[in-house]
């Protein structure tokens, strides 16, 4: 059975301005693994250490490395369930988001395997104050699992990463908008080979090497990892989030890469709530 705040998001299939609520309008939840909104009172109502999943696996994270609170939390800002742009976690450069739970789920570990396919997408409030990780399914120097960075020393620009393979460092050839949200994300599907693969920014395709797409094909894919799920910095607190540095939400798909027009969907259906 699901939890109360999961079954509650669930009904929601018609849209109540949540991001659960806008892709289960959108009819895109068939594969989604992972939904965090700090606007949504059922993702983030100020219960303390955790930023549920309105998902229906409970693939929470705690707000810093454990359930305690520390000086590693990012901070919660804003009316629980205000749906707003004035709702979200700020990072002050020591700040990350840690998965509560020590074993991997299949799906985190499925990202950087052979015939991954996923999509990664991230509310975020940009500050360029330094590179800083925005999703992670590998600690900083380990073999296996991806990154999706954001790299200020390449002008602002998002970067994915498999570890396991030969996709390295596919950098976005826009570069985010300064303070202010932007919807960067990346999907990938390794099996469609070239032009199966794309990154996103704020509508638009975020071009690689001058093309739509890229060719996402990992050469001797990993198959596992043993590094758990972080959003805002590696396990180690290297390459953290800046700060100012703000986080709306997160959506991750996994088994299915969105398409370019379903992206454009959830862009057109989300950016109403940040006034863009």
């Amino acid at each position: 059975m699901l939890a109360p705040h999961r079954m509650m998001a669930a009904a929601n299939a018609g849209g109540d301005g949540s991001f659960y609520g806008d892709l289960a309008a959108l009819g895109l939840t068939a594969n989604l693994k992972l939904c965090l909104d700090a606007g949504s009172a059922d993702s983030y109502g100020g219960q303390g250490q955790s930023w549920l999943d309105l998902a229906d696996g409970g693939y929470d994270l705690f707000r810093g490395a454990t359930s305690g609170a520390s000086s590693d939390d990012p901070t919660f800002n804003g009316a629980p369930g205000g749906l707003s742009s004035s709702e979200y976690f700020s990072f002050d450069g020591g700040d990350k988001f840690k998965y509560d739970s020590g074993t991997l789920p299949a799906w985190m570990d499925n990202l950087h395997q052979n015939n991954a396919a996923f999509t990664i997408l991230v509310w975020i409030y940009w500050v360029a104050t330094d590179r800083g990780v925005l999703v992670s399914g590998a600690n900083a120097g380990a073999s296996e699992g991806i990154h999706f960075n954001m790299v200020e020393p390449a002008g602002n620009k998002a970067v994915f990463s498999v570890l396991s393979g030969a996709l390295t460092n596919k950098t976005g050839d826009t570069a985010l908008t300064d303070n202010t949200w932007n919807l960067v994300g990346v999907s990938l599907d390794e099996a469609a080979g070239a032009g199966g693969s794309f990154l996103y920014l704020n509508g638009a395709y975020n071009r690689v090497a001058a093309a739509n797409t890229f060719d996402g094909t990992y050469t001797s894919p990993g198959t596992g990892s043993t590094s758990l799920f972080q959003m805002g910095a590696f396990q180690t607190m290297t390459r953290p989030l800046g700060n100012g540095n703000r986080f709306a939400g997160v959506m991750i798909f996994e088994g299915a890469a969105l398409t370019k027009a379903n992206c454009d969907s959830i862009w057109n259906r989300q950016k109403g709530r940040f006034g863009l």
